[in-house]
């Protein structure tokens, strides 16, 4: 995709987010890039009530959140926090250099893949965390089969119409 002029973010790798550690149950990864204010404080309590309920379903740790503080201040939460939050907001473009943070929530799998970054909305639509674990929106591997398949027969047949043509048999 990067080929195609597609910006790819990174995969997020664990040694960023020092000194953070994760366990082997972890399966969604959050990254809480907070301002101090009453949204980041909203925000955090959603986050939190989502941990409980995701935990109680799911009888154990699966939902990881990361607090990344973007500014000094602010309330003191429950979550864990990142010392490289300013790098890995330019990093995910939650904010510029020179421009004012804001309050953002970015959705991983474990593994690193950035599920979204649009997290608010998985907060706003499903703040019970219904939907857990939350995966990448993407093609599966049998969708990717299929599309090899139907390429590779489109490029044969307008192979088979370019010798045709080229000995006039079109």
């Amino acid at each position: 995709l990067q080929n195609a002029g597609v910006k790819v973010p990174p995969r997020l790798l664990w040694s960023r987010l020092h000194p953070v550690t994760c366990t082997s149950q972890c399966q969604v990864v959050v990254l809480f890039f907070s301002v101090p204010g009453q949204m980041a404080d909203a925000i955090a309590k959603r986050l939190s009530q989502m941990t409980t309920s995701v935990w109680n379903k799911h009888r154990g740790g699966s939902l990881k959140v990361i607090e990344c503080p973007l500014q000094l201040g602010g309330t003191a939460r429950e979550f864990p926090t990142c010392n490289d939050a300013t790098a890995l907001a330019l990093d995910y473009e939650v904010s510029e250099e020179g421009k004012e943070p804001e309050t953002a929530v970015l959705f991983f799998q474990a593994d690193g893949q950035l599920i979204t970054k649009e997290g608010l909305q998985i907060l706003a639509k499903d703040p019970r965390g219904n939907g857990f674990p939350w995966r990448v929106a993407g093609l599966s591997d049998k969708d990717v089969r299929l599309l090899r398949w139907g390429c590779s027969g489109l490029a044969r047949a307008a192979m088979k119409q370019g010798t045709q043509a080229d000995h006039g048999r079109v």
